[in-house]
């Protein structure tokens, strides 16, 4: 009885190699299956983002650096424009960098745009509606020379004005213009 006692513990021990090589085989599997899952999430990740730039650019926005940009086909006042923009969850547009500011001026094609600066109710200080931080000294490479002037008094409202780096100008909140609405691009689903 002891013999095969003895018998059985050297069987079992001549399959511990075996049972350590499928030991690691299975690690390593599953090492695998769970890089699989981190790059199946990654791609459906980059999957959903490319739907949802996809879907917006689909209602007529446009892309650029991680945001959208909707450049109406309708003239509005500075006010109605803002309206507009936030009642599809969005403002007019701010301008945070020279190159935001390319983009706009190009895409405007020399025509008239409301975007969000203003002085109105601020005591003459220009700030951005979405509340990116206005810089005085940075932004005046982008004002036409002379501007703003408020001529009249009354112009407490920027507007694109030309096809050049150096486009805005103040104009009268009550006039018609078309406008640019800028969303900010958010991450939808998990």
């Amino acid at each position: 009885m002891l013999t095969r006692r003895w018998e059985e513990v050297n069987d079992l021990n001549a399959q511990i190699p075996a049972l350590k090589r499928d030991l690691g085989k299975a690690s390593s599997l599953n090492a695998k299956i769970q890089g699989l899952q981190s790059n199946l999430e990654n791609i459906s990740k980059l999957l959903r983002r490319q739907n949802d730039i996809l879907q917006m650019i689909s209602q007529g926005w446009k892309y650029f650096k991680e945001n959208f940009y909707y450049f109406s086909q309708v003239q509005k006042t500075w006010y109605s424009a803002q309206q507009f923009c936030m009642s599809r969850d969005s403002q007019l547009t701010s301008v945070a960098s020279e190159s935001e500011q390319e983009f706009l001026y190009k895409m405007a094609g020399g025509l008239f745009y409301w975007i969000g600066l203003t002085k109105a109710g601020s005591e003459g200080d220009w700030y951005w509606v979405d509340n990116t931080p206005f810089d005085k000294v940075q932004s005046a490479r982008f004002w036409i020379p002379g501007e703003p002037n408020n001529y009249g008094n009354n112009e407490h409202c920027a507007n694109i004005k030309m096809s050049s780096l150096q486009s805005w100008n103040d104009a009268s909140c009550d006039n018609k213009f078309l406008f640019i609405c800028k969303r900010p691009y958010i991450t939808s689903g998990p």
